[in-house]
């Protein structure tokens, strides 16, 4: 199966800047076997930082970003509706069995215009780096979105689920079963704790990697 990388997909790129050490103190992990150096623009089929769901210590591993898509053979599944794990008793199993945090600085949005789509980026206001809301198996992972908030709707109506740090603990203890209590978490980030900035169309190719890519187009810092 061929990914088209230059494709601009909804909620499929994101960027880590923290080093690996860093990663390490603020989520609790252990360190993973082999380090990675920063990362501006991750695509899918490519590695990322993950931590599934365990019953023990946090331990991070690194895993492909796509899952197997059940419903198209040779496809991969990058997305995950929030609405879907309410609506389609399906996806109930992976919410209560196969839930992960993918490690992030930030991530990507494409607003579409008569000139083409134009490239955005999202972070935090405190500058931490955050868990994404994901479902993984063994070695590969899809982000779950849900509706946007008032600052990404401006550019897109649709996220990746960003789990608050306080919720954290209880998204990765794989003993938690109860579906009102995980439903909850997948909800719109708060629009006032969140940046953003418009970007250079650089960043439409998924197979440019410099840190430049993530520096604003004059004047468009800021909420």
């Amino acid at each position: 199966m061929e990914f088209n990388r230059t494709r601009v997909t909804m909620c499929a790129r994101f960027y880590r800047l923290k080093d690996m050490k860093e990663l390490y103190r603020r989520f609790g992990i252990q360190p993973v076997l082999e380090e990675l150096g920063l990362q501006y623009n991750i695509a899918p089929t490519e590695q990322a930082l993950v931590i599934p769901a365990a019953d023990g210590p946090r331990a991070a591993k690194l895993m492909t970003f796509g899952l197997p898509n059940p419903w198209r053979p040779g496809a991969i599944l990058l997305n995950m509706r929030d609405e879907s794990f309410a609506s389609k008793p399906g996806f109930r199993n992976p919410l209560m069995n196969q839930r992960c945090l993918v490690v992030a600085d930030g991530f990507f949005e494409w607003r579409k215009t008569a000139a083409g789509s134009l490239p955005y980026r999202f972070w935090l206001q405190s500058g931490e780096p955050f868990g994404l809301a994901g479902i993984c198996n063994s070695d590969q992972f899809a982000i779950i979105t849900t509706q946007a908030n008032s600052l990404v709707a401006g550019v897109h109506d649709r996220m990746p689920v960003i789990i608050r740090k306080s919720e954290e603990e209880t998204w990765l203890d794989s003993r938690v079963k109860d579906f009102n209590k995980l439903i909850i978490m997948l909800a719109p980030y708060p629009a006032a704790e969140m940046e953003t900035a418009a970007l250079s169309k650089k960043v439409n190719s998924a197979t440019y990697k410099e840190a430049d890519l993530l520096a604003p187009l004059p004047d468009s810092q800021g909420r």
